[in-house]
């Protein structure tokens, strides 16, 4: 398994991944000498809030089809914010839709900033190979007192892919 950067993970996101941030590129560009090991990813406008009164029995895979006993979809207006309460868990989608080939598989980090802030990825996420959508990342407010607000294309977590090889 080897990480793609530079050149490889460049090539990869504009061919892979809608929309691209303009600015992630823009910031990667040779000529400034900051070469990408990375792909930032933005908060979407569709997020999921928690049901009240319900009950659930956890599966192994739930059927996305029945999320709608589990959640509340909210799609977040161009110019709303999305506010986690303290200790509150939701479900947000990134803004940029991937299709990871056949050999690349990828792994999802929080941004340190988000997490100094309080903000935590409840799980950690891999890419499969040959898996296409938006992510839905699974977010938590760990701050006891603070609300936590995000704005819908802000730069919230990042991507590094790679290459698989068999042996």
């Amino acid at each position: 398994m080897r990480q793609l950067i530079h050149h490889e993970l460049l090539h990869f996101a504009e061919t892979h991944v809608n929309p691209l941030d303009p600015e992630w590129r823009v910031r990667h560009d040779e000529t400034i000498g900051d070469h990408p090991t990375e792909l930032d990813v933005r908060l979407g406008r569709v997020m999921y809030h928690e049901q009240s009164n319900r009950s659930k029995e956890v599966q192994h895979r739930a059927n996305p089809n029945n999320w709608s006993k589990l959640w509340s979809q909210n799609i977040l207006g161009p110019k709303e914010s999305l506010t986690i309460e303290p200790g509150q868990f939701v479900l947000v989608e990134t803004l940029e839709h991937m299709t990871l080939p056949a050999h690349i598989k990828g792994v999802f980090t929080i941004r340190s900033w988000a997490a100094k802030s309080g903000l935590d990825q409840s799980v950690s996420i891999t890419l499969k190979p040959n898996w296409s959508g938006n992510l839905v990342m699974e977010l938590r407010n760990n701050l006891q007192k603070t609300s936590l607000q995000f704005k819908p294309g802000q730069a919230i977590g990042q991507i590094e892919f790679y290459e698989l090889f068999t042996p």
